[in-house]
This record gives C-alpha cells, sequence and structure tokens, in this order.
C-alpha cells in the first residue's frame, strides 16, 4: 500500500477520491493499511471499501446454544465483528471514510458516498 499510495500521490496532484477495496481485518489494516494512508489523506478523500460476512453476523446473532460449540461459534464471530469496527475506527480517525456493507449493498454505497462529497463540495 505505501508504495502504491505514494506513487499516486506523486502522479495525481489535484484532490482526487481514491476507493480502496480490502478486507477489515485487524491486523491487514494495522500492519499495512493504514500505516500508508497518511500518504494521501493529505490532500485527496480516501474510502475503505468492504463487504461484510453475512454468515459470521448470523452466527453473532444466534441465540439458542444447543451444543458448546454453538457458544464458542458465537463468540469467536462476536470477537470478528469487534475486530472489524477497530479497524474501521482506527481507519476513520486517520481520515478515511469507511464503507462494511452487506453483500449486495457495497456499490449503492459507494455511490451514495460519491454523491454526497461532490454535494458537500469536498470533492
Amino acid at each position: 500500500y505505501t508504495a502504491a499510495f505514494s506513487a499516486a500521490a506523486a502522479r495525481f496532484r489535484r484532490r482526487s477520491l481514491y476507493v480502496v477495496f480490502t478486507d477489515l481485518g485487524e491486523a491487514t489494516i494495522e500492519q499495512t493499511v493504514r500505516p500508508a494512508l497518511a500518504i494521501l489523506v493529505r490532500r485527496h478523500l480516501v474510502v475503505v471499501a468492504s463487504v461484510r460476512d453475512p454468515v459470521i453476523g448470523g452466527w453473532a446473532a444466534g441465540r439458542v446454544h444447543v451444543w458448546a460449540s454453538d457458544a464458542f461459534r458465537q463468540a469467536a464471530a462476536v470477537s470478528a465483528i469487534e475486530s472489524r469496527d477497530r479497524a474501521a475506527a482506527r481507519l476513520r480517525s486517520a481520515g478515511a471514510i469507511v464503507l462494511d456493507a452487506e453483500p449486495g449493498q457495497l456499490a449503492v454505497q459507494l455511490v451514495d458516498t460519491y454523491l454526497e462529497l461532490k454535494a458537500s463540495g469536498r470533492l
């Protein structure tokens, strides 16, 4: 990400909108995306876009625990969602706009975000 963001920032001097498609895994974000983000957010707008896994959401929302494995699965799913939320919060604090969408909704959210940015004069 550092090399790509540096090359983009050097080549495109006018304020631009960059969309980065990535997983919001906390380790991935902390080790790769967030450190490089500062290169772009100084001059440009950055949207980090990711798709949530509905299966994990379903496991986290599960209520009935027939087996111990159900409780463990739910705990792991809740932990994974909390990790994504922390990663998204760190990206936001670094200056990115974060979209964490349900499958099938990312394109709509991206277009809505673009239109909001244009209408507000930020882009």
